[in-house]
């Protein structure tokens, strides 16, 4: 695991980045078909639980025609955990 990318994910984040904007920046840095290695990289970055990082695979912006999830959709189920994420990181 590359801890600058995890350590970029969380400063993109506090500066307004959006869901489907921080993981088109993992795939840019790891490969455009790595929905597994997406998942990881919010877990680590974010402390999201496996249940809730597999969503991300829902996305419809990977490219290969899977998932039915829009960007809205990614960013109304996983923003709000990102936001409490970068909250608690703050006051802990």
């Amino acid at each position: 695991m590359n801890r600058e990318l995890v350590d970029t994910l969380r400063l993109e984040a506090k500066l307004g980045a959006t869901v489907p904007e921080l993981v088109r920046l993992v795939l840019a840095k790891i490969g455009p078909q790595s929905r597994f290695a997406v998942t990881m990289y919010f877990m680590a970055a974010f402390n999201l639980p496996l249940r809730t990082a597999l969503e991300l695979n829902g996305w419809n912006g990977y490219g290969d025609g899977y998932g039915d999830m829009t960007n809205n959709e990614l960013q109304r189920v996983i923003g709000p955990l990102i936001a409490a994420a970068l909250k608690e990181g703050e006051n802990g």
